[in-house]
């Protein structure tokens, strides 16, 4: 016969979204802004790796004697810390394992520790300011008695996920300044760089995007699109 077993565990990721105001100016008086960076975790992946954890101790430090003899044994594990280290996540933690031993007719249950440290290959963007979260379970686990020592040989599985980390720009403050001189009867052609965006123009000549946009035929809903397609703009 075959005895099988399979543990399904799944962890999932929920991206929040955040209001925040990246840039402002005015149409009718200059303005200085102040931005600043805050550090966000953006994206995530995960990841599930299966381990053998194997070690031994002597009787004494597991609580037993040469008489008890062992029935059945259980175990789960106890992620703790998790360090990036010479371009890998290193995970440690404890299984603790229970077992149900007999000793003269008489049934008890006695646990054990045993520590672990396995180790995950880091990704490109991996490093200071990353995050790794992780849970665990043995799979199965078997117990030897060899004399005055007792081992443990088990399958741990450890599921989790490493976020990245990220920087976004957003004000900080604003400083207004002088009225900016309204000129009327003047057409003003403005041939934008590879990063101009219509809210860059807009903000570098005064003008709200809404009538950049209807001067020129474009949408304001890609205010933040570039335009490398666009020759010129008429502001």
């Amino acid at each position: 016969g075959i005895d099988l077993g399979m543990i399904l565990e799944v962890s999932a990721c929920k991206n929040e979204e955040v209001a925040f105001v990246k840039d402002l100016y005015s149409t009718t008086h200059t303005t200085e802004c102040t931005y600043r960076r805050i550090p966000v975790l953006k994206g995530g992946r995960a990841f599930n790796s299966n381990f053998t954890q194997s070690d031994s101790m002597t009787l004494e430090e597991a609580g037993m004697t040469p008489e008890h003899k062992l029935i059945d044994i259980t175990g789960y594990a106890c992620p703790e810390t998790a360090d990036f280290e010479d371009g890998r996540w290193i995970f440690g933690g404890k299984s603790r394992f229970c077992m149900l031993v007999e000793k003269d007719g008489e049934y008890s249950n006695i646990e054990i520790e045993l520590p672990y440290r396995y180790a995950v290959d880091a990704r490109p963007g991996d490093g200071e300011g990353s995050y790794a979260s992780a849970s665990g379970e043995v799979i199965n686990a078997r117990a030897r008695l060899d004399g005055e020592r007792i081992g443990i040989d088990a399958e741990v599985m450890l599921c989790g996920v490493i976020s990245c980390p990220s920087n976004v720009e957003m004000l900080d403050g604003v400083e207004f300044g002088d009225e900016v001189e309204v000129r009327r009867g003047e057409y003003v052609i403005c041939y934008p760089s590879s990063t101009d965006t219509l809210w860059s123009v807009a903000k570098r000549y005064g003008k709200t995007v809404s009538s950049l946009a209807s001067a020129n035929k474009l949408s304001q809903n890609d205010a933040e699109m570039g335009l490398t397609e666009v020759d010129f703009l008429i502001v």
